[in-house]
């Protein structure tokens, strides 16, 4: 039994994901294929440059609290419909937000 290796051509109009860790690596060619079919995607990344620069290849081919993160999307967003935990971290730097003091790891958002 080989790999599965074909896409999915599924189209997303209308559809908003948001995926994190995705300046680079699978996440990044999830955003890139999430994009060309159609989907709102969502760059949920802790390095903004990186983030952006992910973004500008995308197209061409805040420091922020879970809650604030939530409202910003909320305020331009309708629904999620997908969403791709990805990112990892391999130590994840001690932080509470200040609303539920769960542990922190987001440090920025990129749309």
């Amino acid at each position: 039994m080989g790999l599965y290796s074909e896409k999915s051509k599924v189209r997303l109009d209308g559809k908003t994901a948001i995926i994190t860790g995705c300046n680079t690596g699978i996440g990044k060619e999830t955003a890139l294929d999430l994009y060309k079919r159609g989907a709102t995607v969502i760059m949920a990344c802790r390095n903004t440059e990186k983030a952006e620069e992910a973004a500008n290849d995308i197209r061409n081919s805040a420091k922020a609290s879970v809650r604030e993160c939530s409202d910003k999307i909320l305020e331009k967003h309708e629904r999620i419909d997908l969403l791709i935990n990805n990112a990892g971290v391999m130590t994840c730097p001690y932080g509470k937000t200040e609303e539920t003091k769960f542990l922190r790891n987001t440090k920025e958002l990129i749309y």
